[in-house]
């Protein structure tokens, strides 16, 4: 994948789910209070999927052959704590205070969404490499 076409698809991504919380704020008001919170959490997953993607492309060509895995688990448990770690701190500090759990779910559909795309770019990432190491690789004589 081009750095043009993944900062095109992050973009649409971003678009999307702009787009998205602004219905949901306008349909339900209650969620109007908490855009600082969704719109700081678009704006750390998206710059931690530009560091995944540039991670990525170095670990693939890395001389260790499971050095995409490893970082590949790493990035899910680092992503999980610094989404909770944002979730946290705006609980504590930014008023108003949260009176009902619903707030959070915007904030989980984010989350999904960015998810499903590192997963999307960084398997194919993956599968460009693989490719190339089919073309390398012995066929077997059955």
């Amino acid at each position: 994948m081009t750095r043009y076409r993944f900062f095109l698809q992050l973009l649409a991504l971003n678009l999307a789910l702009l787009a998205t919380l602004l219905a949901l704020s306008s349909r339900y008001p209650a969620l109007e209070d908490y855009q600082g919170l969704y719109l700081s959490s678009l704006a750390t997953l998206s710059i931690i999927c530009i560091l995944l993607f540039e991670v990525g492309k170095l670990t693939i060509k890395a001389e260790n052959p499971n050095a995409f895995s490893q970082f590949f688990l790493a990035s899910i448990g680092l992503k999980m704590l610094i989404t909770l770690l944002v979730l946290m701190v705006y609980i504590k500090q930014y008023p108003p205070a949260p009176t009902q759990k619903w707030f959070v779910l915007p904030f989980f559909v984010i989350y999904l969404a960015f998810t499903g795309f590192e997963i999307g770019f960084l398997s194919q990432i993956a599968k460009i490499d693989s490719n190339d190491d089919e073309a390398d690789a012995p066929t077997l004589p059955f």
